[in-house]
């Protein structure tokens, strides 16, 4: 289901959630990622080993993608014309063109695990893989690797909403902070001993 954020008329302060409105009623799908910009959501169903694209405000149209064995993660580019998806004990990260459905790219990942993401812009595509526990990041398109860093954890990144700073889990609980105009590291940064699951900017960039 999807509820829509106002704000009340009566209260600005206030924000009215609701009445929501049904995205998709196929039985098992999982994990959805929507498109920041556009009417596009991806889901994976790991029961067909595949992702699916919906198109939102449409009578359930949906986008089949193909086949990728043992099916993890699944993340759509910020303008929802890609979609990727990673793996759980299987191989490979696959881009898949989001209209289509067709195969765009075979990205290298291999190991126990993968994962992907992709920048604010959707000019890059970040791929986190067990077998080095590797981070690798891949210019869209020309698919060309730009970055690459080797580190004692995975965990999936997370970039800044402007896109001006990626951070990664490098050790627990060890996280550092990339420049993606250059891909270099600026920081790192240590939260003593708290456990680091999850990597999450506020919305103005600042923390």
């Amino acid at each position: 289901f999807r509820f829509p954020i106002r704000r009340s008329p009566e209260d600005p302060g206030l924000l009215r959630l609701g009445p929501p409105s049904l995205v998709d009623d196929m039985d098992g799908l999982l994990n959805p990622s929507p498109a920041r910009r556009g009417k596009r959501v991806a889901f994976l169903h790991q029961g067909e080993s595949r992702g699916f694209v919906r198109e939102l405000g449409t009578r359930i149209r949906r986008t089949r993608l193909g086949m990728h064995p043992m099916i993890g993660p699944i993340a759509m580019s910020a303008d929802g014309e890609l979609v990727a998806t990673a793996h759980f004990h299987g191989e490979g990260v696959k881009v898949w063109e989001a209209s289509s459905g067709r195969l765009i790219r075979d990205v290298p990942a291999s190991g126990d695990r993968a994962g992907a993401s992709f920048s604010p812009d959707s000019r890059h595509l970040v791929v986190s893989a067990g077998e080095r526990n590797e981070y690798t990041v891949w210019e869209v398109g020309a698919w060309r690797r730009v970055g690459a860093w080797e580190r004692s954890v995975l965990m999936p990144c997370s970039f800044s909403p402007s896109g001006s700073l990626m951070a990664i889990g490098t050790s627990h609980p060890r996280v550092d902070l990339i420049d993606p105009s250059t891909w270099s590291p600026l920081a790192a940064l240590d939260p003593s001993s708290v456990t680091v699951d999850q990597l999450i900017f506020s919305g103005d960039d600042g923390r």
